[in-house]
């Protein structure tokens, strides 16, 4: 086991860091009131903070619990935050922090479920804050701005059975993405588009898409997504043919709000579907 409180990790000179941790196998893995900063490796598939790689180990069993974690500044070309592979079980994900992830890379932090992992899958209380993924393409506009990707492995065993990735007082702020969704875009690729999305009095503000969908959120999975409680602030998509400065909800997208507000988002179109 690997238990981890009230420690800091931090590289003050980009030229002379490295990742803050590595943990090959399945583990009790808890990570509680610390911070990462600055780390940074340069291979492939990696995580700069941490990767757990989950891999099997006779007599381990596995249990993952980060809370009240900072992560911030850290850079890698892949998942430039945390990259992790749960074989076992869902990690438990409360009071954590992902800001100023601004480095050019593929995704921020990633979770995947290599086996037929399927339960509901939680953030609570988690903040988002000046993140950058601008790596969106037409062919590939998953993620939005806080560079999430939270999903099976792709052709694993059950990979479309749905699942609800569930955000319980979550804060996206200030972060930016080149296409779709300034805070999160969800549910294009078919690895995604079968997991349900669950927004429970979130604040969205602040964020910005520099293309045309969706200032905060662009949606696009084949199961509901569900907003509720939320604030909508200042969220903004930059292009002249903008559509939806908070929310596009496109074809396959089938959204509930309720009890929601919306302020000062942009002119025109703050909800807009396909």
């Amino acid at each position: 086991s690997f238990e981890y409180t009230r420690n800091l990790i931090d590289f003050p000179d980009f030229e002379f860091s490295d990742r803050g941790m590595y943990i090959p196998n399945i583990c009790k893995f808890h990570l509680s009131d610390s911070t990462f900063h600055h780390c940074r490796f340069s291979q492939q598939n990696n995580g700069a903070a941490f990767l757990y790689e989950g891999k099997r180990s006779t007599g381990h069993t596995e249990d993952i619990v980060l809370e009240n974690v900072t992560f911030n500044n850290n850079s890698s070309p892949y998942a430039s935050c945390f990259f992790m592979k749960p074989l076992l079980t869902i990690p438990i994900l409360k009071d954590l922090t992902i800001k100023n992830h601004q480095h050019a890379g593929n995704f921020v932090l990633v979770i995947v479920f290599p086996t037929n992992l399927r339960k509901d899958i939680t953030l609570e209380r988690c903040t988002f804050d000046n993140n950058l993924y601008n790596k969106a393409t037409d062919a590939k506009p998953d993620c939005g701005g806080s560079g999430l990707w939270i999903a099976p492995a792709q052709f694993s065993p059950g990979y479309k059975d749905s699942f609800h990735l569930i955000f319980n007082q979550c804060k996206f702020l200030r972060n930016r993405n080149n296409l779709r969704g300034g805070a999160l875009s969800y549910g294009y690729s078919n690895t995604l588009r079968y997991i349900f999305l669950d927004f429970n009095t979130c604040t969205f503000e602040d964020n910005t898409c520099d293309g045309q969908f969706g200032g905060a959120l662009s949606v696009n999975g084949s199961v509901p997504v569900t907003i509720s409680k939320c604030v909508f602030k200042g969220n903004k998509a930059v292009s002249a043919i903008n559509k939806g400065h908070c929310i596009y909800a496109d074809r396959r997208a089938r959204v509930v709000i309720s009890e929601s507000s919306f302020i000062d988002n942009g002119l025109y179109n703050y909800i807009v579907t396909n």
